[in-house]
Parts: structure tokens; C-alpha cells; sequence
């Protein structure tokens, strides 16, 4: 269990711009940052220099909070099917589909970070044929 945050600690954190609350000690991301972190290690990144590079110092959070941050993050990207609970009607839970909706969420925040980052290499490459 990592180290609990003094007020300090939560005071610094909130100021940054990727930090959307702390509440009992449990850190909310942006959206964009979480879209942001996954396609970076995506990219062969590592998770400690995502963090870092927004401010989040991993001595602080605790490396394995970042790890395990992470791997919730990148968990449904990797599958293609929602997980339907077996029901006597075969319909999906309330959860399974407000879990979807979630990940469908951070998808979208993700190709729109994608998009935009396109975008800008494309205009690099008009302005280098003028």
C-alpha cells in the first residue's frame, strides 16, 4: 500500500492540470491525460516518464499506484467484446455497460489526441512545401 498523501501533497497535486480530484487519498485523472498516458506507453514509453513528465513525481503517487493506474487504463483497449455477465436474459449489467461507456469515453479522447497530433504534422508538411 503506498504511503498516505499529507495535505501537502494533495494541495501540490490539484494544481496540476492532469489531476482532476483526490478524495480519501484516490487520485482522478483527466480524461485526457489517462488518453494521453496509454498512447504514449503505447509508444514504448514508460509509465514512471509519463507521470513524470506531467509532474507527477513517482516517489510521491508511489510507483506501483502508477503501474496499476496503467493497467486499468489500457485493460479494455485490449479487448474487443464487452464481458456480459450470464443473466437469465443474456442482456448486459448496468456496470458492463457503464464500464463500456467509460472506455468508449477514454477511446474517443484518445483518437481525438491522435487526430489533433496528425493534424499538426500535416500542417508541418504544408508549411515545408512553402
Amino acid at each position: 500500500m503506498s504511503k498516505p498523501l499529507t495535505d501537502s501533497d494533495v494541495k501540490q497535486l490539484l494544481r496540476l492540470d492532469v489531476v482532476d480530484d483526490i478524495i480519501n487519498g484516490r487520485i482522478s485523472y483527466s480524461p485526457e491525460f489517462r488518453a494521453e498516458a496509454v498512447q504514449r506507453w503505447q509508444n514504448g514509453e514508460t509509465p514512471q516518464e509519463i507521470f513524470r513528465s506531467k509532474g507527477l513525481d513517482p516517489a510521491l503517487i508511489g510507483r506501483k499506484r502508477i503501474e496499476r493506474c496503467m493497467s486499468r487504463w489500457t485493460e479494455g483497449l485490449t479487448r474487443k467484446t464487452v464481458r456480459r455477465v450470464k443473466t437469465k436474459s443474456s442482456r448486459p449489467t448496468y456496470q458492463d455497460l457503464k464500464k463500456q461507456v467509460q472506455k468508449m469515453k477514454l477511446e474517443n479522447v484518445m483518437l481525438k489526441v491522435k487526430v489533433e497530433q496528425l493534424q499538426a504534422v500535416l500542417d508541418a508538411m504544408e508549411n515545408r512545401k512553402r
